[in-house]
């Protein structure tokens, strides 16, 4: 059977809604829904007030449990440390999952380009973020800390665990990144910048809906360099304030900025073949002049990461990052399938006790191989 040939519609650059062009989609897909809420008061791009819709990614809502399948030295340094750590986004497990998210937006902007829906500097500013996706992450470095909502799952333990593996159960919530040598830092405007928890997307229609939305989004904020109508390069002047006395910080999006963004969309996509998995990420960054990077030794040698845990009582707000955090620890412990199931038990428990736990780890349901 034939796939079917749907017309998109996607956000255009005041605001309206606007055929993008027909081409091959996954069947069912009629158009572009956008159900997010209005940015008010609306904000001032090219001098125009524009309502944009804000792309979004599906969070995973507080006190949710999720789990994260380690092994014994993983399930060690958590628990002793209280705080988790997120890894490059270059560096995680499967070096092919960056790749696959620049196909898609490859392929969306491919779509875009040259349908005479968008003005040329419009496309020219399309061109140049997608040209950005892996140098700003010099930038704007992204950090992930991967879990999952399968509490007993036989493929993790056999992907990311040893013999014993753990999983260990953590309660979403807000957590803010360890900085030890610098104050508190208040949240950036910006929306890529929060570390925030999120649900990762599988099924091609519901990515192409989010990265179609960042891709709008981004194209609606592209700056026109007022002499010419040619693409801005030149730093944007101060933005403006709007109505409620904020400062707009969307006009004269510069494609770096957009290409952050965009990105922070597309650490959400991944294979559909690892549906199974039902994984969720802590996804959050590092300025450049922070030292809350930290190294350490993986099969890709050196590997970034930062840490995160629970702001501390006296951080006035939410804070970006933080010298000192309050402990992060789990609220359930589950160890994997083992023939040695007493000894790995007593360890766990040991080690629990250690870290102020006042529960005993389960064992894991499935049978050992």
């Amino acid at each position: 059977m034939a796939s079917m040939r749907s017309p998109i519609f996607w956000l255009g650059p005041c605001g309206e809604t606007i055929r993008m062009t027909d081409r091959e989609v996954d069947s069912g897909v009629s158009g572009i829904q956008l159900p997010l809420p209005l940015l008010d008061p609306p904000v001032s791009i090219s001098g125009v007030p524009t309502r944009l819709l804000a792309p979004v990614i599906e969070p995973v809502p507080g006190g949710t449990t999720v789990w994260h399948y380690t092994d014994a030295a993983g399930a060690i340094g958590m628990m002793t440390e209280g705080r988790v750590r997120a890894t490059s986004v270059l560096c995680l497990n499967d070096e092919a999952e960056f790749h696959y998210g620049e196909g898609l937006v490859h392929d969306l902007i491919e779509g875009i380009l040259g349908n005479g829906q968008l003005e040329p500097y419009q496309e020219a500013h399309l061109v140049e973020v997608e040209s950005s996706l892996k140098s700003v992450l010099d930038r704007y470095p992204l950090f992930i800390f991967c879990a999952s909502e399968a509490e007993d799952s036989l493929g993790q333990w056999r992907g990311y665990s040893a013999d014993p593996g753990y999983s260990l159960g953590f309660s979403v919530q807000d957590l803010v990144v360890l900085d030890r040598h610098s104050p508190p830092r208040t949240l950036d405007p910006l929306p890529h910048l929060a570390p925030r928890w999120g649900r990762v997307l599988y099924e091609k229609n519901a990515q192409h809906q989010l990265l179609l939305r960042g891709l709008s989004y981004c194209a609606a904020a592209a700056s026109r360099d007022d002499s010419n109508g040619s693409l801005a390069t030149s730093e944007p002047p101060m933005p403006p304030t709007n109505a409620s006395g904020a400062e707009d910080v969307y006009g004269g999006y510069r494609p770096e900025n957009a290409a952050a963004t965009l990105m922070s969309l597309l650490v959400f996509c991944k294979h559909p073949s690892f549906a199974d998995e039902q994984e969720v990420r802590l996804v959050a960054t590092s300025p450049p002049d922070s030292r809350a990077v930290e190294f350490r030794q993986s099969r890709f040698g050196v590997t970034p990461f930062v840490s995160l845990g629970v702001p501390p009582p006296e951080a006035e707000g939410r804070v970006w990052t933080a010298p000192l955090c309050d402990p992060y620890l789990p609220d359930h412990v589950m160890i994997g399938p083992t023939p040695h199931r007493e000894p790995a038990f007593h360890g766990a428990s040991q080690l629990l006790r250690r870290a102020g736990l006042d529960f005993d780890p389960t064992h894991s349901a499935s049978p050992f191989r």
